[in-house]
């Protein structure tokens, strides 16, 4: 979904290994490897499918969900030597996710604020926060909500000590 100026450069750098910037300098992109994501026709890829294309694999259904938008030169999509599908995470997934990520972000604390939290991310919370989850949106919305909530517990926990 990249701005078609955008494209072009991608392009560029992958058919001739070079990208020249605003100066005409060059830079050698040959021993780059580039990894682009895209959400681009997630919508039609997450429809369940019927009749011929139904086993396709996942990469296959999405490269040809991508040519079919028009969102990205075809001359662009054929550059690419791989291209991986990515299946959504269901809501158990997420829940791992989030108490992933409440470990990770209790672990940056300093030892003072770790005291006003729990160890483990409280039945509760986690039950709060997996209401956040979409299958649309994945696991981008748990970081946010991980914190969100640590940042409110731990207000919380200021003011009743005040």
């Amino acid at each position: 979904k990249a701005h078609i100026e955008v494209q072009r450069l991608f392009f560029q750098v992958l058919d001739q290994g070079i990208l020249k910037d605003s100066r005409q300098q060059i830079i050698d992109m040959s021993k780059c490897i580039i990894i682009a994501t895209t959400n681009a026709g997630g919508d039609e890829l997450s429809k369940p499918t019927v009749g011929f294309g139904v086993n396709a694999p996942l990469a296959t259904k999405a490269l040809d969900i991508l040519n079919k938008t028009g969102m990205f030169d075809h001359a662009l999509l054929s550059r690419f030597s791989m291209i991986t599908g990515y299946n959504p995470i269901d809501r158990e997934t997420y829940i791992d996710i989030l108490d992933d990520t409440y470990h990770r972000l209790f672990d940056t604390l300093d030892p003072e604020q770790q005291t006003m939290l729990p160890d483990d991310l409280p039945d509760t919370a986690r039950a709060l926060l997996a209401q956040r989850y979409t299958r649309e949106q994945g696991a981008r919305t748990a970081l946010r909500a991980v914190e969100g909530w640590m940042a409110d517990t731990l207000i919380d926990v200021e003011d009743q000590n005040i």
